[in-house]
């Protein structure tokens, strides 16, 4: 249907992670009214190779 789901997260995204949205899926077909099952969203996260001094230091500032 075109509609945008905003995603917040508090917490540190992990590679490989599934986050579970409730009734944002796909159309349950048989069922009226119409309901929707649940969307499924996959995060892939790609991390970079090298990092610069100064990415480094703000990586350094967050604690980790």
């Amino acid at each position: 249907d075109g509609h945008l789901i905003e995603l917040k997260n508090d917490k540190l995204t992990k590679p490989n992670e599934i986050v579970k949205i409730k009734n944002e899926g796909m159309p349950i077909m048989s069922t009226y009214p119409v309901k929707f099952g649940n969307l499924f969203v996959h995060f892939e996260v790609v991390f970079p190779k090298q990092l610069t001094q100064t990415q480094k230091t703000q990586i350094a500032k967050l604690g980790f």
